[in-house]
Order: C-alpha cells, then structure tokens, then sequence
C-alpha cells in the first residue's frame, strides 16, 4: 500500500494520485473544443467557494510554526501551499470537469459506473485487510486503527465514501439491472460494518428509507433491509450491535456524542463567543490547533469532527456564512428539480443524487470537512452530476420546444 504514498522516480510530489491528475488535466485541455460552458450561477457558485478556502489557507500561515510542532513532518510555506491549497483543486475540479465535458446521458452514467467501480476496488482491498492481514476481526477499533497504519486514513474518513453512495448503488440496481451495482451493493454493505462509524450506519439506513419514499420503492425495503442485516452485520454482529447503541442504554449523550459536545464543540464554542475578532474572521485553516483551548491543552484532537464548526472557526461568521448560503442555495436547486425532470430514469438518478448530498450534510454534524480532500472526493462529483443532469433536463425541454415549433410551423 506504501506505492500510493511513494514518489515516482523520487520526484518532490510525484505520487500515483498526483500524476494521475495532471494525465487527466492534459486529456481535458486536448478537448476543450468539446467543453461546455459552465452555468454561470455555479460558476459564481465556485468561485466562491473556492476564495473563501483560499483565503482561509493563506491566514493559516501564520500558524505555520505551531503546525510543525505538532505534526510529524515539517513543512516550509510553499510545501505547505501546494499540499493544502493546490493539490484540493483535484477533488474540487472533479464537479468542474463533469459540468463541462458531460453532454449527454451516456456520459453521465458513464461517470454514475466509475464511482461505483471505484467503490468496487476500495471495497475489495478493505475486504482483503480485514479478511487476510487483520489480526483480531471482532475488535472493530483495532480494525480502524489498522486500516490508518495501512492507507493513513481513519475510519470516519474511508466511512465518507460509503455515507453518499448507497443511494445511487441502488438507483443503478434498480433502473439498468446493473451488474456491477449488485457486486458494489455486496461489497459495501459488509465494509461498513466493519469501518465502525457510527454516523456511517445511521446514514445507511436513513438514506436506504428515504431513497425508497422518494422513489415510491418502499415495498422493496423488507428486502433491503434483510439483505443489510445479513450483509452488514453478519461480518461482525457483536462488535457492530456494541458501537452502534454505545451510550444509548446509559442515555449518556456525551458517550453517545464520543466525548464531542463537552470535549471538544463546548470550549470552542466559548472561546469563540467571547472573542469578536475571531468569530468574525475565524483564524484560517486548522484553526483548532491555533486556539488557546488547543494549546492550553484542553483539546486533544486536531478536527473539530463538525464541518459546520471547523467552517467557523477556520472563517469565522463571515467566511462560513458566505460557505453556507452558497451550499444551501446549490442544495435547494438540486432539491427543486427534483419534481421537474420528466424523464423518469434522470429523475430516480437525481433523487439518489440528492439523498446522498443530504446525507453527507447529516454526517456533518459530527464530522467530516466542507474543504475539498480525497475523502470527500464524492461530495464535489455528486454536485457535478446534480448540476449535469439539470442541464440535461434543460437540453430535452428545449428539444421538445424547437420540434413543437416546427411542428406548429
């Protein structure tokens, strides 16, 4: 696993995912004579986003010394710039890419099938830790903590890929009788179970019930659901059944919460409040190691594991207000069009679309990050395909417009 974090031919940033980029970068500048013009409500829509991230980067700089006495490899400034304000631009551009080079409904499934292939693969090398390599399969945790000695990420953060995709593994299941989507559905039941994130299970079954009411598929759901429980937990029914009700029976909310509310939201929350100048302006990116709780050592983790808060006190009121609005006017188109899209096959894909959207925004609350990472890599293709099947609608009304008026003629 080492050879996704190894530089190719020791070149400063040449690794697979980073090269992998540029090839696709290249292929996309050879084509963009076939580009589309991206709407200029999303354009607008990016490219705020994208400045308050920036802005939020280039104040942490400031910060930098602090960073690099917490962290386990110094960076210098430009180090530090291209891996946490350059190298985003892969996952953000992800959205830009499929608005402009998706122009018809065979590309945007096209794009639909990759993210479930992709699923398929990442599913397929945890199985295979899990099943091969992990020494003790029913203590979940020590599960967790071998998938981030193995592929640097935590639990939560390979959780990220499942909490959006269900919903559209099933929409593909359901509309094409797609193969590939029955494998994915296999695979991935059984790695969320074991990635032992709470937020994760809550999320399956939210997004599996609301898919199925939107969709009017609700009688299918005694056999969802059974396949869930037999495929979700019966890798490791003990360990899942304890990490699921954790703090439920003593109905301590702090057990339940995983010490977040008064451990780590409440003494930022305070300092915050009672500072103006830094709930305006927030203190830049990684704000939370740059606050006194953190370095008063009242604080022990390096995330608020809330994006709304991170999203505050990185850009305070201002800067996250900007984010907000933004998101919650992208969020509301997509849901308006809902109803709209007449075709029934680009209407059950964008309702699948939208309850993945709506379930990472869930997740939020006690977790995740609204600035772009591999992690939340799906959160800015699901936007790209919302946005390309509205402009898709837009192309067939206005097909059936232009022949209604040759017909007329």
């Amino acid at each position: 696993m080492n050879f996704f974090n190894v530089n190719f031919m020791d070149i400063p940033g040449a690794k697979p995912v980073n090269l992998l980029f540029f090839f696709v970068i290249t292929i996309a500048l050879f084509n963009l004579r076939n580009a589309k013009e991206v709407p200029p409500r999303v354009t607008a829509a990016l490219t705020i986003l994208g400045g308050v991230f920036i802005v939020s980067i280039f104040r942490s700089l400031a910060h930098l010394p602090l960073f690099n006495q917490i962290w386990i490899h110094e960076m210098n400034a430009m180090k530090y710039l291209l891996s946490y304000a350059v190298r985003p631009l892969m996952y953000f551009i992800s959205m830009i890419m499929i608005l402009k080079f998706v122009r018809d409904q065979r590309h945007f499934e096209e794009v639909i099938r990759m993210v479930i292939v992709s699923l398929i693969f990442l599913s397929a090398v945890l199985l295979y830790l899990y099943i091969f390599q992990v020494p003790d399969k029913t203590d979940l945790l020590s599960v967790r903590d071998f998938y981030y000695l193995i592929l640097r990420r935590h639990g939560n953060d390979l959780a990220n890929f499942y909490i959006m995709a269900i919903p559209l593994i099933l929409s593909r299941l359901f509309l094409r009788k797609d193969i590939a989507a029955l494998i994915a559905l296999g695979v991935c039941l059984p790695v969320i179970g074991i990635l032992c994130s709470r937020t994760a299970y809550a999320t399956l079954f939210f997004s599996i019930i609301y898919y199925s009411y939107l969709t009017k598929r609700t009688k299918y759901l005694p056999i969802i659901m059974g396949l869930v429980l037999v495929l979700f937990a019966g890798v490791a029914y003990q360990g899942i059944q304890e990490r699921a009700m954790k703090g439920f029976e003593s109905k301590d909310y702090e057990e339940i919460l995983a010490g977040r509310f008064d451990g780590i939201w409440m003494p930022l929350v305070q300092e915050y409040t009672a500072d103006h100048a830094k709930l305006m302006f927030g203190q830049g990116r990684f704000a939370i190691m740059a606050s006194d709780s953190y370095r008063k050592g009242f604080l022990h983790v390096e995330h608020p594991h809330n994006m709304y808060l991170e999203q505050l006190i990185d850009s305070g009121l201002l800067g996250a207000g900007l984010i907000f609005f933004v998101f919650i006017k992208m969020l509301m188109e997509v849901f308006r069009r809902l109803k709209n899209i007449e075709d029934p096959i680009q209407r059950d894909y964008q309702m699948a679309i939208w309850v993945g959207l709506l379930s990472f925004f869930i997740s939020g609350f006690v977790g995740r990050s609204l600035y772009p990472q591999i992690q939340n890599t799906y959160f800015w293709i699901f936007f790209g395909l919302a946005y390309a099947n509205i402009a898709l609608k837009r192309r067939d009304d206005r097909s059936r417009k232009s022949l209604k008026q040759k017909a007329a003629g």
